[in-house]
């Protein structure tokens, strides 16, 4: 019988052996950068940064392509993303000198000029600031974020000296910036908002204010002293404290032009503090009533100061809207104002083309017994309109409702304490109304309710309080 044999194939010499197609190493990396909020992807990525030339090549495109400065790593993986952090600017600017090729991969800087203020260290980024925006030609979004303190005191725009106020200038105008931000500034030159790149189309402007202008010198000025009409055309634009500094762009009917600066706008969250801030959202909706597809309003209300504005134009294309009130006062028994249903009932009366709508108030309240056949919501003829408008046909396409409530009970006296059990049914009272009120077939209805006292969150200060 003849053997039967068996030519196996010889193994592949090192020169040889199979090498996984590059193609799909990008795919690796480049899914490990996509999830920014992950540390352990992003440290995965930094580690396969060390693997070669050619995996290095691909790892630095993502590990440089957001610059942070003057940011504690722990804020950044706290309120954004995991992405590089550079405490001296003279060091970033030195890497970037001696290896060009990282700067084609910046995409996005964000500086902190609080952080060089608090640290004396101003000249060091004032000095280096217009060098260092040289290094990054293919920058697309800029932000100069004054601290993460929503209630740190303004920086005044004055601190930067001029060299570092042109680098500024000529940055957020050159033609691949897409995105700017600018937040927690006082004295703001609105001349460098409108100088923005004609390419933007996302604004954050927060907690900044134009340089005070007195009526009598604005009224004797002339057509040429007012800002121009910016060319560019948003399509996000978010607005915290700070719609003064686009009262020229709203109000573009001075200009006499047909350019409408919000006429593609998408997305718009602004929060409304006073009279005149509510003033300027009719002429800006109006800009963009045909492309608004999400609308996010907020209002600071105040005792004598919350006659606001909420007869805007219908949003044809609007799909999502939240409204949020903020009671800034301590109400004096449990209860809220009648402002709140009011305010929510005008943003969202006539918005028929609204599919999800969520609205939340806070509010601070004195905490007395409350009886049995009393409401906590109160009844109000807001409470009423908001009820038949969003429990009826008015709004037809509504699918899903969401509502939240924050309360923040306070003892008539200081020995005086609230129990949890007292918070709880403060609560469960709260959804049983909401419930009874709002509730409508075909509708999904989803509750957040939260109550909570002093000593929940400041118990070690309560103890203190309690002891004198």
């Amino acid at each position: 019988m003849g053997s039967l044999s068996l030519a196996l194939p010889s193994a592949p010499s090192s020169s040889e052996s199979p090498r996984t197609p590059p193609e799909i190493i990008d795919a690796v990396l480049d899914e490990l950068a996509s999830d920014k909020k992950d540390i352990t992807s992003y440290h995965a990525l930094l580690r396969c940064s060390l693997v070669s030339r050619e995996v290095s090549s691909r790892c630095r495109m993502h590990i440089f392509q957001e610059i942070n400065l003057g940011w504690s790593k722990d804020a950044l993986t706290s309120q954004d993303s995991l992405s590089l952090t550079s405490g001296t600017v003279s060091g970033l600017v030195n890497i970037l000198v001696t290896n060009p090729s990282l700067s084609n991969h910046i995409l996005i800087l964000r500086i902190n000029p609080a952080y060089f203020h608090s640290n004396l260290d101003g000249d060091k980024l004032c000095d280096n600031l217009p060098l260092l925006l040289k290094q990054m030609p293919r920058l697309r979004a800029f932000r100069l974020t004054s601290g993460a303190n929503p209630d740190a005191p303004s920086l005044p725009w004055s601190w930067f000296t001029p060299e570092a106020q042109t680098a500024i200038e000529r940055c957020v105008a050159r033609p691949t910036i897409t995105c700017v931000e600018f937040r927690g500034f006082s004295r703001f030159p609105i001349t460098l908002i409108y100088s923005c790149s004609p390419s933007l189309t996302t604004l954050y402007l927060s907690r900044t204010l134009p340089v005070t202008v007195d009526p009598a010198e604005q009224a004797a000025g002339s057509p040429a002293d007012a800002p121009q009409p910016p060319s560019w055309s948003l399509q996000r634009l978010v607005c915290q404290n700070a719609l003064p500094l686009l009262r020229s762009a709203i109000q573009h009917d001075a200009f006499n032009t047909d350019r409408t600066p919000f006429g593609n706008l998408q997305h718009l969250n602004v929060a409304i503090l006073t009279h005149a801030d509510s003033l300027l959202v009719a002429p800006l909706l109006a800009q963009a009533a045909e492309s608004m597809r999400t609308l996010e309003v907020s209002f600071s209300l105040r005792t004598g100061e919350s006659e606001f504005k909420t007869n805007w134009v219908q949003l044809p294309s609007l799909r999502r809207l939240h409204v949020a009130v903020h009671c800034k006062e301590v109400q004096d028994a449990p209860g809220f104002p009648p402002e709140v249903p009011n305010l929510i009932h005008g943003v969202s009366q006539g918005q028929t083309s609204v599919v999800n709508l969520s609205f939340h108030t806070g509010c601070q309240m004195t905490y007395t017994p409350v009886a049995a056949g009393q409401t906590l919501l109160g009844d109000s003829q807001g409470w009423r309109e908001l009820r038949d408008t969003l429990t009826s046909d008015r709004l037809p396409r509504l699918s899903t409702l969401r509502i939240s409530i924050s309360v923040f009970l306070l003892p008539q006296e200081p020995d005086v304490e609230i129990t949890r059990e007292t918070c709880q049914e403060f609560e469960r009272r709260l959804s049983h109304e909401l419930l009874g009120r709002f509730s409508s077939h075909g509708r999904g209805l989803s509750l957040s309710i939260s109550v909570q006292t002093l000593r929940e969150i400041f118990p070690i200060g309560m103890e203190g309080w309690h002891e004198e």
